[in-house]
């Protein structure tokens, strides 16, 4: 996981981890960030789980999860036998709570929309068929209207050439 974080970050960015006391940790983001990572805050995980915890919104998002997925309840028949289908399920919960969901009940916008990813949200059918295993180039994005690839909406849509689209398939 580290390894694609870093393969994300820009070459020129400080990269400081803040994590439990888990003994492999340090190593591994030296191992994956190279001379960017700059620091490692260790938080005891004794300490207690309220807001102030530096770890609360790591800690909150695993309870929520665990919340939405079955196979992540602690001593459950539903546990994930195999981690390839885990990966796959959290995927789809990841995709809907950043395309579909709003990010804070009351709000319209999704977070994708919030950091300019979609003009819009998409609906729970255009998440679905979203096939992003082909590649930018191959896959299709959800808001095009003609099944035009990921990369070439993608690049419409930062030159603000994508405003036909995203309002014919509002309507």
């Amino acid at each position: 996981m580290l390894g694609f974080a870093a393969s994300r970050c820009p070459d020129d960015a400080r990269i400081w981890l803040r994590s439990d006391f888990k003994s492999t940790y340090p190593a591994l983001a030296r191992q994956a960030f190279g001379e960017r990572f700059a620091g490692h805050e260790q938080i005891d995980s004794k300490a207690p789980r309220t807001t102030a915890n530096p770890l609360h919104r790591i800690n909150l998002m695993l309870a929520i999860l665990r919340d939405l997925m079955g196979r992540l309840r602690r001593r459950s028949w539903l546990v994930s036998k195999q981690r390839k289908r885990l990966a796959k399920h959290l995927q789809m919960l990841i995709g809907y709570r950043n395309y579909v969901r709003p990010r804070f009940n009351g709000e319209e916008e999704s977070p994708a929309q919030l950091i300019g990813l979609v003009p819009r949200r998409l609906t729970g059918r255009e998440l679905l068929r979203w096939r992003q295993d082909w590649g930018p180039e191959r896959s299709g994005h959800p808001l095009s209207v003609d099944g035009e690839s990921v990369a070439a909406f993608s690049g419409r849509w930062r030159s603000g050439d994508c405003e036909a689209s995203a309002t014919a398939l509002s309507d």
